[in-house]
């Protein structure tokens, strides 16, 4: 499913179907005008770069099938203030939410902190965000990068 609806300037929101496992890489790319995407439960990992750039995103809820979110995903969705990471997710690329500005409530639901590659908030005013995560693993998530920003 690469590039499929990359570069698409009329798309708004975007219902994939069930039979759907993987969001391949780019597949929104550059979708300026996309506003909500519903993704099915069949959906395991989100290709690199998949979202990269729909600075209209406001809306996206990712399923606990969910176990990957691959290089720059998310990158520069700029009007999500707010990212729910189900707890299904255990792996969480370079760059995955970088230039996301209007970020400022993550909800990761993990009790065991997702290993992450690099950087993954790169670009997101620290200090205007809230990182959300279980009481249980509060001092995990203190102690593991890039999460022990958060204090």
């Amino acid at each position: 499913m690469l590039n499929i609806f990359s570069v698409c300037s009329g798309l708004k929101s975007v219902s994939i179907p069930n039979s759907v496992t993987s969001i391949g890489e780019y597949t929104f790319y550059d979708c300026s005008s996309l506003k909500s995407v519903s993704i099915p439960n069949s959906v395991t990992s989100i290709g690199g770069g998949a979202f990269y750039n729909c600075k209209g995103l406001t809306s996206i809820i990712l399923p606990n099938s969910v176990s990957s979110i691959n290089m720059y995903a998310f990158a520069y969705c700029t009007s999500l203030t707010s990212f729910s990471i189900p707890s299904s997710v255990t792996t969480i690329d370079n760059g995955a939410f970088e230039g996301c500005t209007g970020l400022i409530h993550i909800y990761c639901h993990a009790k065991t902190v997702p290993d992450t590659k690099a950087d993954i908030f790169s670009g997101i005013n620290i200090e205007n965000a809230t990182l959300h995560v279980p009481a249980s693993a509060l001092e995990s998530y203190k102690s593991t990068y890039p999460w022990s920003y958060w204090r």
